[in-house]
C-alpha cells in the first residue's frame, strides 16, 4: 500500500538542498512541483499551496483557501501578524474581534 508524503518548503529552498530535506528521494518532477510553491500566488487571493505525494505514484500541488478570518489566524506572514497586533492593541487586546474587523 503507497505512503502519503507531506513536504513543506519556502522560497528560500534550493534544488541542491533537497537531498537534505526529510523528503529526499523525491523525482525530478516532484522537486520541481515542490519548488513552485507560492511562487505565483494569485495577490486578490489569500491562500497558501501545498504538496501532497502518493508513494512516488501520484503527486500534485493544492491550492488551499480558507476565510479571511482563519487566514488571519493563522498567518506566519510578518506584515500580517503586525496589522493584526496593531489593531488588537487599538480595540483594548480583543484579537478576536481585530480578525473579523479584518476580515469584512
Amino acid at each position: 500500500m503507497p505512503i502519503a508524503r507531506f513536504c513543506w518548503t519556502s522560497a528560500s529552498i534550493s534544488t541542491s538542498s533537497i537531498p537534505s530535506n526529510p523528503c529526499s528521494g523525491l523525482t525530478d518532477k516532484e522537486k520541481g512541483q515542490i519548488l513552485s510553491i507560492n511562487q505565483t500566488n494569485d495577490p486578490a487571493r489569500k491562500y497558501k499551496e501545498v504538496w501532497l505525494g502518493l508513494g512516488g505514484v501520484q503527486s500534485a500541488v493544492y491550492a488551499t483557501e480558507t476565510s479571511v478570518e482563519e487566514y488571519l489566524t493563522y498567518t506566519t506572514e510578518e506584515t500580517e501578524k503586525l496589522e493584526v497586533t496593531h489593531m488588537t492593541e487599538k480595540l483594548g487586546g480583543n484579537m478576536e474581534q481585530a480578525i473579523r474587523g479584518a476580515g469584512k
